[in-house]
């Protein structure tokens, strides 16, 4: 799926998700012709933008998302979504939270431009380029396979020996870095390096998405003045072939990637929204009142307890209701599950629970599951 997938943006990659599974937990599944992806980050799932197949069908995949989060009680969260597929999703759902966050963009160039570097306004690239190849004049640009894990590893080696950050991402994010290279073997991971005197002094990682090549590593030692734009643009002229555009993933955050990659200048910054699907539950900051000639329903309240475990317990109930508590529970059955329950699904607007009120007193209930609406 993802070798023919042309969104562009590097979430929409095997690699990514191999690089990245200790923190987005992918799982993966196959509807209607497309991929689906559920990632879990820090507990909370949300899905990738359907990646169709051949004959995909990202409407019919939309509802066995959408089917799937009713079924398991979730809210429909869509993450990393490209933006031509937004105004798809702008008419789909009527509510929804939108985000589209400045870190998450992908710098998007031109092939040409980092192959070539032509004009005015790279000039600093070509000078560093001409000084690296000055001072080393026997370097020679090598695409790199399973059968040069030696030298990489002694990469790696030299590379801690000179790395300098020392925040948490930084360090896993080598960590990732290293794990990925060892994939090389596979045969499908695209990999090249700078080679000084029988020595690895840069080396980068990518995967070809749909004629874009994304860039998933980069890395040199800082000993090498020069290495990196010598090897960004000797890995864009190798690799590079009939991809249009080149993606070099985001900036995370940082401010001296964010200063490195502008200065590369990227035709785009390629944006990626998340929407957070809402329903009419999340737009009731307390459950209302509803009154008829005869009955009211009514929010459940702490005098309710007895006749609702009464409600609950009733088994002639359940059957016609479709549901057995004990599917559910876990541990002893207290006092207030019940109505513990039905507070928290309201808190997290899975449901809404009334009471049904006959002369005040509780006779029954009316529960709104929460719902999908889309047009």
């Amino acid at each position: 799926y993802y070798k023919n997938c042309n969104y562009q943006l590097c979430e929409y990659s095997a690699l990514v998700k191999l690089m990245w599974r200790g923190h987005l937990h992918p799982q993966y599944a196959e509807a209607a012709g497309c991929l689906i992806v559920k990632n879990c980050i820090d507990g909370k799932p949300c899905f990738d933008y359907p990646v169709p197949g051949p004959d995909g069908d990202e409407e019919a995949a939309l509802c066995a998302i959408e089917d799937y989060c009713v079924e398991q009680g979730i809210s429909l969260e869509l993450s990393v979504v490209p933006k031509e597929k937004a105004a798809k999703l702008l008419e789909r759902y009527p509510r929804f939270h939108l985000n589209n966050f400045r870190a998450w963009r992908d710098y998007i160039y031109e092939t040409n431009d980092l192959r070539e570097c032509p004009g005015r306004h790279y000039s600093g690239q070509r000078n560093h380029i001409n000084k690296f190849r000055k001072e080393y004049p026997t370097a020679k640009f090598v695409p790199l396979t399973g059968a040069d894990m030696p030298l990489i590893e002694n990469f790696w080696a030299d590379y801690e020996q000179e790395f300098q950050k020392t925040s948490f991402n930084a360090k896993r994010e080598l960590a990732y870095a290293k794990a990925l290279a060892r994939l090389l073997p596979e045969g499908w991971l695209l990999g090249g390096g700078l080679l000084v005197d029988d020595r690895l002094v840069a080396m980068s990682l990518a995967e070809n998405c749909g004629g874009t090549l994304i860039i998933h590593v980069e890395k040199a030692l800082y000993s090498h003045q020069g290495a990196y734009p010598t090897l960004v643009q000797a890995f864009a002229a190798h690799f590079g072939g009939d991809c249009v555009y080149i993606n070099r993933e985001d900036d995370a955050g940082d401010r001296g990637l964010r200063t490195s990659k502008l200065q590369y200048l990227p035709v785009r910054l390629a944006g990626k929204l998340r929407f957070e699907v809402q329903c009419e539950a999340d737009r009731l900051r307390e459950i209302p009142t509803v009154t008829t000639p005869r009955l009211t329903l009514t929010p459940l309240e702490e005098r309710d307890e007895a006749a609702y475990n009464a409600l609950c317990l009733d088994d002639a109930r359940n059957r016609w209701w479709g549901y057995d508590y004990r599917q559910d529970l876990k541990g002893e059955l207290t006092e207030d599950y019940f109505l513990s329950v039905a507070r928290r699904d309201f808190a997290a607007r899975r449901a809404v629970n009334f009471a049904v009120r006959l002369d005040r007193q509780l006779i029954g209930e009316v529960v709104l599951y929460l719902s999908l609406i889309h047009i």
